[in-house]
Protein backbone atom coordinates (compact mmCIF):
# COMPACT_ATOMS: atom_id res chain seq x y z
CA UNK A 1 0.00 0.00 0.00
CA UNK A 2 2.78 2.05 0.50
CA UNK A 3 3.68 2.16 -3.37
CA UNK A 4 0.33 3.37 -4.20
CA UNK A 5 0.28 6.18 -1.54
CA UNK A 6 3.71 7.28 -3.93
CA UNK A 7 1.57 6.86 -6.75
CA UNK A 8 -1.15 9.70 -5.44
CA UNK A 9 1.49 12.25 -4.64
CA UNK A 10 2.71 12.35 -8.50
CA UNK A 11 -0.20 11.37 -9.99
CA UNK A 12 0.37 13.72 -13.65
CA UNK A 13 -2.74 14.27 -14.93
CA UNK A 14 -5.05 13.25 -17.69
CA UNK A 15 -4.40 10.20 -19.71
CA UNK A 16 -2.67 11.32 -23.19
CA UNK A 17 -5.54 9.23 -25.64
CA UNK A 18 -3.08 8.63 -28.46
CA UNK A 19 -0.89 6.41 -25.88
CA UNK A 20 -3.29 4.53 -23.76
CA UNK A 21 -0.60 1.99 -22.64
CA UNK A 22 1.19 4.88 -21.03
CA UNK A 23 1.78 5.64 -17.16
CA UNK A 24 -0.26 8.71 -17.40
CA UNK A 25 -3.10 6.43 -18.69
CA UNK A 26 -2.60 3.57 -16.07
CA UNK A 27 -2.49 6.45 -13.40
CA UNK A 28 -5.50 7.82 -14.36
CA UNK A 29 -7.37 4.28 -14.45
CA UNK A 30 -6.51 3.83 -11.16
CA UNK A 31 -7.38 6.92 -9.60
CA UNK A 32 -10.54 7.27 -11.53
CA UNK A 33 -13.61 8.53 -10.23
CA UNK A 34 -16.10 7.80 -12.89
CA UNK A 35 -15.28 3.88 -13.12
CA UNK A 36 -16.17 1.28 -10.63
CA UNK A 37 -13.76 -0.36 -9.03
CA UNK A 38 -14.69 -4.00 -10.89
CA UNK A 39 -14.23 -1.95 -13.73
CA UNK A 40 -10.59 -0.68 -13.00
CA UNK A 41 -9.44 -3.38 -11.57
CA UNK A 42 -10.67 -5.71 -14.87
CA UNK A 43 -8.70 -2.73 -17.24
CA UNK A 44 -5.75 -2.83 -15.25
CA UNK A 45 -5.12 -6.64 -15.30
CA UNK A 46 -6.04 -6.36 -19.35
CA UNK A 47 -3.75 -3.11 -20.27
CA UNK A 48 -0.74 -3.78 -17.76
CA UNK A 49 -1.63 -7.26 -16.44
CA UNK A 50 -1.16 -5.81 -13.02
CA UNK A 51 -3.55 -7.28 -10.37
CA UNK A 52 -4.65 -5.47 -7.20
CA UNK A 53 -6.57 -6.88 -5.04
CA UNK A 54 -10.16 -5.19 -4.56
CA UNK A 55 -9.20 -4.22 -0.85
CA UNK A 56 -6.22 -2.00 -2.78
CA UNK A 57 -8.76 -0.48 -4.81
CA UNK A 58 -10.93 0.28 -2.24
CA UNK A 59 -8.46 2.08 -0.53
CA UNK A 60 -7.67 3.88 -3.65
CA UNK A 61 -11.11 4.38 -4.23
CA UNK A 62 -11.04 6.47 -1.08
CA UNK A 63 -8.33 8.70 -1.48
CA UNK A 64 -9.71 9.44 -5.27
CA UNK A 65 -13.41 10.00 -3.41
CA UNK A 66 -11.63 12.39 -0.92
CA UNK A 67 -9.78 14.18 -4.07
CA UNK A 68 -13.19 14.39 -5.88
CA UNK A 69 -14.94 15.96 -2.78
CA UNK A 70 -12.09 18.56 -2.30
CA UNK A 71 -12.37 19.27 -6.04
CA UNK A 72 -16.19 19.69 -5.59
CA UNK A 73 -15.96 21.82 -2.49
CA UNK A 74 -13.14 23.56 -4.19
CA UNK A 75 -15.45 24.47 -7.06
CA UNK A 76 -18.67 25.58 -4.86
CA UNK A 77 -16.07 27.84 -2.83
CA UNK A 78 -15.04 29.67 -6.04
CA UNK A 79 -18.93 29.58 -6.93
CA UNK A 80 -19.72 31.28 -3.93
CA UNK A 81 -17.11 33.86 -4.22
CA UNK A 82 -17.51 34.57 -7.51
CA UNK A 83 -21.11 34.99 -6.71
CA UNK A 84 -20.82 37.64 -4.29
CA UNK A 85 -17.70 39.34 -6.16
CA UNK A 86 -20.41 39.15 -8.69
CA UNK A 87 -23.34 40.48 -6.57
CA UNK A 88 -20.92 43.34 -5.14
CA UNK A 89 -20.13 44.56 -8.69
CA UNK A 90 -23.47 44.34 -9.70
CA UNK A 91 -24.51 46.40 -6.91
CA UNK A 92 -21.62 49.09 -7.30
CA UNK A 93 -23.22 49.45 -11.51
CA UNK A 94 -26.32 49.81 -10.28
CA UNK A 95 -25.49 52.53 -7.97
CA UNK A 96 -23.79 54.04 -10.29
CA UNK A 97 -26.68 53.78 -13.02
CA UNK A 98 -29.58 54.78 -10.65
CA UNK A 99 -27.18 57.60 -9.07
CA UNK A 100 -26.98 58.80 -12.83
CA UNK A 101 -30.00 58.19 -13.63
CA UNK A 102 -31.52 59.99 -10.31
CA UNK A 103 -29.20 63.19 -11.22
CA UNK A 104 -30.89 63.70 -14.41
CA UNK A 105 -34.32 63.25 -13.13
CA UNK A 106 -33.53 65.51 -10.53
CA UNK A 107 -31.80 68.27 -12.69
CA UNK A 108 -35.25 67.67 -14.88
CA UNK A 109 -37.44 68.08 -11.77
CA UNK A 110 -35.35 70.75 -10.59
CA UNK A 111 -35.84 72.75 -13.97
CA UNK A 112 -39.56 72.44 -14.16
CA UNK A 113 -40.34 73.47 -10.43
CA UNK A 114 -38.22 76.46 -11.35
CA UNK A 115 -40.54 77.14 -14.49
CA UNK A 116 -43.17 76.60 -12.67
CA UNK A 117 -42.20 79.20 -9.64
CA UNK A 118 -41.05 81.57 -12.17
CA UNK A 119 -44.58 81.51 -13.95
CA UNK A 120 -46.12 81.64 -10.72
CA UNK A 121 -44.32 85.30 -9.57
CA UNK A 122 -44.69 86.49 -12.89
CA UNK A 123 -48.22 85.89 -13.07
CA UNK A 124 -48.55 87.49 -9.34
CA UNK A 125 -46.40 90.35 -11.11
CA UNK A 126 -48.66 91.19 -13.93
CA UNK A 127 -51.47 91.13 -12.17
CA UNK A 128 -49.84 94.07 -9.82
CA UNK A 129 -48.32 96.21 -12.18
CA UNK A 130 -51.54 95.75 -14.36
CA UNK A 131 -54.24 95.36 -12.81
CA UNK A 132 -55.27 92.07 -14.58
CA UNK A 133 -57.77 89.33 -13.35
CA UNK A 134 -55.86 85.91 -12.71
CA UNK A 135 -56.96 84.44 -16.34
CA UNK A 136 -55.60 87.18 -18.23
CA UNK A 137 -52.07 86.90 -16.53
CA UNK A 138 -52.25 83.65 -16.93
CA UNK A 139 -53.03 83.45 -20.53
CA UNK A 140 -50.23 86.12 -21.16
CA UNK A 141 -47.78 84.27 -19.31
CA UNK A 142 -48.99 81.11 -21.36
CA UNK A 143 -49.16 78.29 -18.93
CA UNK A 144 -49.75 75.31 -20.15
CA UNK A 145 -52.77 73.05 -19.10
CA UNK A 146 -50.32 70.36 -17.35
CA UNK A 147 -48.79 72.57 -15.42
CA UNK A 148 -51.36 75.31 -14.46
CA UNK A 149 -52.63 73.66 -10.79
CA UNK A 150 -49.53 73.49 -9.90
CA UNK A 151 -48.92 77.42 -10.79
CA UNK A 152 -52.60 78.15 -9.75
CA UNK A 153 -51.35 77.04 -6.34
CA UNK A 154 -48.33 78.68 -5.56
CA UNK A 155 -49.74 82.30 -7.51
CA UNK A 156 -52.12 82.08 -4.06
CA UNK A 157 -49.07 81.01 -1.61
CA UNK A 158 -47.39 84.12 -2.77
CA UNK A 159 -50.31 86.31 -2.74
CA UNK A 160 -50.74 85.18 1.06
CA UNK A 161 -47.42 86.11 1.98
CA UNK A 162 -47.66 89.43 0.10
Amino acid sequence: MDSLMNIVFVYPGKPNENDPGSVTDMLSLIFSDTLDVEKRQKLLEERYKIQLDLFSLMDVFKVTDYVSEAREEGYEDGKAEGYRDGVAEGKAEGLKEGKAEGLKEGKAEGLKEGEIRKSAESIVGIMQKFGCSLEEALDAVGVSEEDKGEVLRLVKKIQKKA
